[in-house]
């Protein structure tokens, strides 16, 4: 946008060629611009592939609200708990996170939901000082063992209808390479 500027009233007009000078032309000057060069056209696979996981994400996270709803945990509460229980020790954040494919940011959050549920339990990290290390606690242990039966119910149903066990296999080998190199 160009500035705002006034232009000269009539009465500077004929003063300023009084004195012999030329008003000045306070008109915008207009360069014309060759057009930005076209950027190359993306592969429309990869512009889907972000929005079919999102799409898939809300699936799957709808489909598996009423499993955790009495328990009173969301799925992504139980993707941590379910990470945690397969640990032996306690597990840092960092190293959580990464398995989980989240930020250390978010997770800090997610640990501090379960804290306040009585679910896991942080502990500074003897070693370093800087980070923490997270364990389920007894009642943590207790729900992820009530509804892993439940858990793995849902997921056997879920591709038992739609795909065979080497299309399953298949999509499996597919994901963990497209997670690889994201």
């Amino acid at each position: 946008m160009y500035p705002v500027c006034t232009l000269p009233t009539t009465n500077a007009r004929s003063s300023l060629a009084a004195l012999g000078r030329q008003p000045v032309d306070f008109t915008p000057i207009v360069r014309n611009k060759a057009p930005a060069p076209s950027r190359p056209r993306r592969n429309p696979a990869c512009c889907r592939a972000p929005r079919a996981r999102r799409q898939l994400e809300t699936f799957v996270t709808r489909r598996l609200g009423p499993v955790f709803e009495k328990a009173k945990i969301t799925p992504q509460q139980w993707s941590v708990l379910s990470a945690l229980a397969a640990e032996d020790a306690p597990v840092t954040l960092v190293a959580l996170s990464r398995t989980l494919g989240v930020t250390k940011q978010n997770m800090t959050g997610m640990i501090a939901r379960l804290e306040q549920l009585g679910l896991a339990d942080r502990h500074e990290d003897p070693q370093d000082l800087r980070s923490s290390r997270v364990l389920l606690t007894r009642r943590g242990r207790g729900l992820v063992d009530k509804l892993r039966p439940t858990y793995e119910a849902w997921l056997k149903t879920l591709g038992s209808d739609a795909l065979s066990e080497r299309e399953l296999q298949a999509l499996t080998r597919t994901i963990d390479r497209l997670i690889e190199m994201l």
